[in-house]
């Protein structure tokens, strides 16, 4: 589906269950990615950071659920597959039709994420130095996008 919609970037479609990934096309190493983010199916969400050939970490987060699973979880992904590094399990997920502020910080190793303020996951991993940043959504939800708004040190 399209990704720029009144202003706003927005995924949507009904094909199949995909990632859709939309990234900066310069390369930074350490910068904070600020953005909104609002989901309307329950399909899973998130922020990309530092991606390249090598792979890219992503923040996928999940709908609230009554379930145990935890609702943000921070990867790894390579060429070869995900890596889970860390959890929120504090966090008990999205409610759809809800705007949420995403700040996530790639400074260094550290990886640190927090929604709406409150701080979420702190994760320290060198396997990726740079890249660019971004944002995720899976292809079969609708997910839109506000404010995106890239800092660095």
């Amino acid at each position: 589906g399209a990704w720029l919609h009144d202003g706003r970037l927005r995924v949507s479609g009904r094909r199949h269950l995909a990632d859709a990934l939309i990234v900066t096309g310069d390369t930074y190493a350490d910068a904070r990615l600020d953005v909104y983010a609002y989901a309307t199916s329950g399909q899973p969400l998130g922020v990309v950071l530092r991606y390249g050939e090598q792979g890219y970490y992503l923040l996928r987060l999940h709908v609230a659920a009554s379930n145990t699973q935890p609702k943000a979880v921070l990867y790894l992904v390579t060429p070869t597959g995900e890596i889970q590094l860390n959890e929120s399990r504090a966090w008990s997920g999205y409610t759809p039709a809800k705007w949420y502020h995403i700040s996530a910080t790639a400074k260094g190793a550290t990886l640190s994420v927090s929604i709406d303020g409150a701080d979420l996951i702190t994760h320290t991993d060198d396997t990726l130095a740079s890249g660019r940043f971004g944002l995720y959504a899976t292809a079969d939800g609708t997910a839109k996008f506000d404010n995106f708004r890239l800092v660095q040190p």
